[in-house]
């Protein structure tokens, strides 16, 4: 078995109505209730942020690119009071004597993408398909937090809502957003707010004044790329399995915290890892046509999306249980690679096996990125390996 070691760069990738008192308690949660309901129903527009990253959730516009849209019946979304506009009582979440404060908790909900006006938006949907409306008092302003893959056992832990995320297997993604309101609205978002925007604009669409609902990726990416180096028979050369070694598969992610200090934060647990097989489109198995024929450079299956490991100090990271060659809590994760050659006769052999350790960048590894894995295959009977850097631009550096 051949060992190699990957220097990586990184690749930066990667969605005016009468006030009543604080004692309209009826919730957001319960669609039948009518009670403390207004008549202005929750919308919100979604998207994600570094919208080219090549991710498990997104769809494809027309030039081929991911265009930050996304479709997922597995959203879980809160409405939380984050500010006061009439209201008196302080926000806290740990209690349940005003529901005012919390809307809605982790209502099941879906992103379905449409073309408006020729451009393809994603809007929030609610699973239940029962429609949901902002309080009928103008005691609070709200923020929106949701997170995929939806869990029914989230959970609040004093002033913060958490969700335990496991079973990450190379394929599955996980994605937080919150809303922002736009700078200077103080209403925002309430029913007041949009009663306000409507009496205001006579040429009112609603959309302009819609929550936008902003995922960023709490995982990070690997590409495995098989690249053509120097030699003959080149196009006889394929991949017949890849493993990531030392991931992590579970988590506990922050939904909302009411100080905000940590909202989107994903604990990693790092006390058990595994290992991963490359996967296929739809999580199949690894296609078998994965020769490099005539291509230069062939991206390999669909890639391995993995929790981030950290780094705790100078050239220090979090214990990921790779210890060889004295390499413990240097950030490294070893990946195995399993070639075949193809023969005359089209039926393929096994070929040689190689290890490699991805080292990470100098600043370490980073939610929402994604990192080539570049394999060289010099000649037929030697297979090199180098690491290459791919940003957004598409600009390239090749580390020998």
């Amino acid at each position: 078995m051949n060992k190699h070691i990957f220097f990586l760069g990184i690749a930066a990738t990667l969605f005016l109505g009468s006030c009543s008192s604080d004692s309209d308690v009826a919730t957001g949660n319960d669609p039948i209730a009518q009670v403390g309901n207004s008549d202005e129903p929750i919308l919100l527009s979604l998207n994600q942020k570094g919208s080219t990253t090549r991710a498990a959730l997104g769809n494809l516009g027309e030039d081929g690119q991911y265009d930050g849209t996304f479709d997922t019946n597995e959203l879980g979304v809160y409405c939380l009071a984050t500010g006061k506009i009439f209201g008196t009582e302080d926000i806290n979440w740990n209690t349940d004597n005003n529901p005012n404060f919390k809307w809605l908790e982790n209502i099941r909900s879906k992103a379905v993408t449409t073309a408006v006006n020729g451009t393809n938006v994603t809007d929030l949907q609610w699973y239940d398909g029962a429609k949901r409306y902002y309080p009928m008092g103008s005691q609070y302003r709200y923020s929106f937090y949701g997170y995929y893959p939806y869990s029914s056992d989230a959970y609040r832990d004093g002033n913060e809502y958490k969700v335990r995320i496991d079973g990450l297997d190379g394929t599955k993604d996980v994605i937080w957003g919150k809303t922002t309101a736009p700078e200077g609205e103080d209403y925002a978002y309430s029913a007041l707010y949009f009663r306000e925007k409507r009496g205001a604009d006579p040429d009112y669409d609603a959309r302009k004044y819609l929550p936008n609902l902003t995922f960023t990726h709490k995982l990070m990416k690997f590409n495995i790329i098989l690249k053509k180096g120097t030699g003959e028979g080149l196009d006889k050369i394929g991949v017949e399995k890849a493993t990531l070694h030392n991931v992590a598969t579970s988590g506990t992610l922050t939904i909302a915290s009411l100080n905000g200090q940590t909202d989107g934060k994903f604990e990693v647990d790092w006390s058990n890892t595994t290992t991963l097989t490359l996967k296929g489109q739809g999580d199949a198995d690894l296609e078998a046509d994965t020769y490099l024929g005539d291509q230069d450079e062939r991206t390999v299956g669909e890639g391995f999306m993995l929790p981030v490991l950290p780094k705790l100090g100078d050239n220090y990271y979090q214990d990921n249980g790779f210890s060889e060659g004295g390499l413990g809590n240097k950030g490294i994760f070893r990946l195995r690679v399993d070639f075949k050659l193809k023969g005359d006769d089209t039926v393929p052999t096994p070929y040689k096996a190689a290890q490699y350790e991805i080292v990470p960048p100098q600043e370490g590894w980073q939610e929402g990125y994604e990192y080539d894995i570049v394999i060289s295959v010099s000649t037929p009977l030697d297979i090199a390996a180098t690491a290459s850097l791919t940003p957004w631009n598409k600009k390239r550096i090749d580390l020998q």
